[in-house]
């Protein structure tokens, strides 16, 4: 415990050093854009360092013997941005993580994060893309857990959308979406992408609120990283959505779709068809109060056991509160609950795993380009197959931002 308040005092140091270096530039009629901000038309860059101090009483994700642990996190970055968001543009940011454990610094890692987004907007034809890629490392927890071990792995996701505007209410659409996972030789873990293509319309039914409908199909391939293991066929899967997006009410707003969606493997073997939702609501209770649900029920691939599929319900729900009349300081307050539901085939078992969050957050905007956030989370995973592990976990964590 004596390392979370060194940890603290670190951090409300560097918060003060920070306050310090704002009052010094203000003295010196030294703007904090003029240093966290550089641009030459139509360039922009905008330097970023978050820093956070965590307090973890589980690192490794254990059911008996656990170990808690300091972590400390600092990390630079860099956004760069052509154009301007309200017209045609290009966004790229990176990160880098530097990860530090106070008493278990095999541990340590670093990290490197990078997104891109842009748009193209001509007449009647838009162009959005959002890319990631993510090289980690650290312990897995969920029913991924490895008994302790780091992790290494590298992860893509690519969505762009075409969109075009047939008249004032009606448009169509094309979007194709890749996501994947590479995990390091010579674990129990297999790498896995996903291919989807989807073609939908929409149409405007009220001022705020359009109806849409959409057909996709796709593909998941897993790729073992045991070399004795023969790679599986791929899972194929064709569905559909109808649903209703925009404002509901005057303070209700949000997506909502459902479908249905039929799998199996390229190999002809049945996989379980199921019925598909999507869906993220918030509801405005006033200015200061909102609260947010999003739930999801979709079919996937294990990248544990071969040819196995399972069904993920996710529910999230969080109520935002701002707090007093300067407008500076909110709270959050969620949880988060997911439920998979893997099959039985040939020698693997079903299987049923729930994990459940809890967590409380506060952030605090010191400056427009300076944020400290305190928070706290707790994490509980449970399955009813012997041989996967349960734990709980509890987490404190104090954090700063600054850039803008």
């Amino acid at each position: 415990m004596l390392h979370f308040f060194l940890a603290h005092h670190r951090l409300a140091l560097a918060a003060s050093m920070a306050a310090a270096t704002a009052t010094t530039g203000q003295l010196q009629a030294l703007d904090a854009s003029d240093i966290l901000i550089f641009s030459r038309d139509p360039v922009i860059l905008r330097p970023q360092l978050e820093m956070t101090e965590a307090y973890n009483d589980n690192i490794f994700f254990k059911s008996d013997d656990q170990v808690g642990d300091i972590v400390s996190t600092i990390s630079p970055g860099l956004n760069v941005q052509l154009g301007k968001l309200e017209g045609n543009f290009l966004s790229a940011d990176y990160m880098f993580d530097n990860v530090f454990y106070a008493d278990n610094s095999e541990q340590n890692a670093q990290q490197h994060r990078l997104a891109f987004r842009n748009k193209y907007e001509f007449k009647r034809l838009t162009v959005e893309g959002n890319d990631g890629i993510a090289f980690l490392s650290s312990v897995l927890g969920g029913g991924f857990s490895l008994g302790g071990v780091k992790v290494d792995r590298t992860m893509f996701n690519d969505a762009y959308t075409l969109r075009y505007a047939v008249s004032p209410k009606t448009g169509v659409y094309l979007r194709g979406s890749h996501d994947a996972v590479d995990y390091q030789e010579g674990i129990g873990l297999s790498d896995a992408n996903t291919l989807i293509g989807t073609g939908g319309f929409s149409y405007q039914a009220f001022p705020k609120t359009s109806a849409f409908g959409e057909l996709y199909y796709g593909q998941t391939g897993t790729d073992p990283n045991d070399p004795v293991t023969i790679k599986p066929p791929h899972a194929e899967f064709i569905g559909g959505f109808l649903g209703v997006s925009g404002s509901f009410t005057e303070k209700l707003s949000g997506s909502v779709k459902a479908g249905y969606e039929m799998r199996e493997f390229s190999d002809r073997t049945p996989a379980p068809s199921l019925p598909v939702v999507e869906a993220s609501v918030t509801q405005r209770f006033s200015e200061k109060t909102s609260l947010a649900l999003s739930y999801s029920r979709r079919g996937y691939v294990s990248v544990q056991f071969l040819k196995q599929s399972y069904t993920a319900d996710m529910i999230n729900l969080s109520l935002v509160q701002w707090v007093g009349t300067s407008g500076k300081l909110r709270a959050t307050l969620g949880g988060v609950y997911d439920l998979y539901q893997y099959e039985k085939v040939g020698a693997f078992a079903e299987r049923k795993d729930d994990s459940y969050t809890a967590y409380l957050n506060l952030t605090y905007d010191l400056r427009l380009w300076l944020k400290a956030n305190l928070s706290y989370n707790f994490e509980s995973f449970r399955s009813d197959l012997p041989g996967v592990i349960d734990y709980d976990v509890n987490r404190v964590t104090l954090g700063l931002a600054i850039g803008y």
